[in-house]
């Protein structure tokens, strides 16, 4: 998981992140896990686990108390591909709504990809 250095423009999730991070205290953790599993080191299920499929998508997601930001496996390299949305999460249950909204992130992630390889 890479974050952008502080000589570039931060990303929308960085942007998310830090305003989520000044709302709630869970938010700060999540920096922690993104370091550790960069690091290759074991997260518990409480911290990183399967939330669904959607659309034959597998999604997974951080979790750090109610809050959760939703991600897919690369199956070409197994890197990490972080969505750039962080929900609240009201229930035990992942909500398709969720994934929905994960799913629709992934494909402009995949069309935005798709464009810079066009040029």
């Amino acid at each position: 998981v890479v974050l952008s250095d502080s000589l570039s423009v931060p990303s929308k999730f960085e942007v998310d992140l830090n305003e989520a991070e000044s709302k709630n205290k869970a938010a700060k953790g999540f920096r922690v896990l993104f370091l550790r599993y960069s690091e290759g080191l074991n997260l518990t299920y409480e911290m990183f686990h399967d939330a669904g499929e959607y659309n034959g998508q597998q999604f997974h997601e951080f979790r750090k108390g109610r809050l959760r930001v939703y991600c897919v496996i690369d199956p070409d390299n197994g890197s990490v591909i972080l969505l750039s949305h962080i929900q609240m999460k009201s229930t035990r249950k992942t909500q398709t709504s969720d994934l929905i909204e994960a799913y629709s992130t992934l494909q402009q992630y995949k069309d935005a990809s798709s464009a810079l390889e066009l040029k």
